[in-house]
């Protein structure tokens, strides 16, 4: 099994937040077309005080846990069964829900559910 890094979205706006605990990986984004993956490090680094062009890439559980312990900001992540179907609703999906609001729409992975979450948290950073 491996962790679930943040999306480069994701990762930007934690940057713009704050968020410094040093981690492997990172993404370089030099110009609005590119972003990419760069190499991981081989200890943990803090990219996002050293470097213009790079985002400290942490895991989704890296990050949401700084979001609960710094920021006070509780994710949580409902899975649903046998629910009635529609077209924006799946027979197993998962629902996103920051400091007790239910984010729409429903996904139909925990990742994908908890990605939005870590990123709608984040906004709430003033």
């Amino acid at each position: 099994m491996k962790e679930e890094l943040v999306s480069f979205e994701t990762s930007h706006l934690a940057k713009e937040k704050g968020f410094s605990i040093p981690v492997c990986n990172w993404y370089h984004h030099a110009n609005p077309s590119t972003s990419y993956l760069g190499e991981t490090y081989s200890e943990p680094f803090d990219t996002n005080s050293h470097e213009v062009h790079n985002y400290s890439a942490p895991s989704q559980t890296i990050l949401q846990k700084w979001l609960r312990e710094t920021h006070e900001i509780h994710i949580e992540i409902i899975h649903f069964t046998n629910q009635p179907m529609d077209e924006e609703m799946w027979k197993d999906c998962y629902q996103v829900f920051v400091d007790s609001e239910g984010l729409h729409p429903y996904h139909k992975t925990y990742e994908k559910a908890l990605e939005m979450g870590l990123y709608e948290a984040l906004k709430l950073i003033k």
